[in-house]
């Protein structure tokens, strides 16, 4: 793992085991997302249950540019709870980097922001008008054969209004 990791056990002694498995999954997840800066994982015993004995709670920090997320799991096995938590980090970088990824623009490939998309299609509702696929000029000349690059904004509110 290349990303500065900090693991931390409290309450219970270091298990080899546990400490190489938390290294291994949350080295899977920094190859998945690059844009991770650095990660600290916790694993602590919670005795909330009377007749049931200790739980354990692994909490895991991520940190990506201009945000810090947190997932943290408890269950009575350490391993399912580093899954679990695992899981809920993993989902919350989806949502954080995935976000970050579609509002970025890039004039080249013709990228859109959603709410962009969203009002050109609130106003081709009210006016009720579709706009075509494409032109005649356009069909006329791609079944003579000739190539023309489709108009990405086109093809977004085309598949907007289906």
């Amino acid at each position: 793992m290349r990303l500065p990791l900090q693991v931390t056990f409290r309450h219970i002694p270091q298990s080899a085991a546990l400490d190489e498995k938390i290294r291994e999954k949350l080295g899977k997840l920094s190859t998945l997302y690059p844009e991770i800066l650095g990660c600290e994982a916790t694993v602590d015993k919670i005795d909330r249950h009377q007749n049931k004995g200790g739980h354990f709670r692994v909490a895991i920090a991520v940190r990506i540019p201009d945000q810090e997320l947190a997932a943290s799991s408890a269950d009575e096995d350490a391993f399912i709870a580093l899954r679990n938590a695992v899981a809920a980090a993993r989902h919350q970088l989806d949502k954080a980097i995935g976000k970050r990824r579609l509002t970025a623009q890039s004039p080249d490939a013709g990228i859109r922001r959603r709410s962009e998309v969203a009002r050109d299609a609130a106003a081709e509702a009210e006016t009720g008008a579709a706009q075509p696929f494409m032109d005649e000029d356009q069909a006329a000349a791609l079944l003579d054969g000739e190539i023309h690059r489709a108009d990405p904004e086109r093809i977004a509110s085309s598949v907007e209004q289906y």
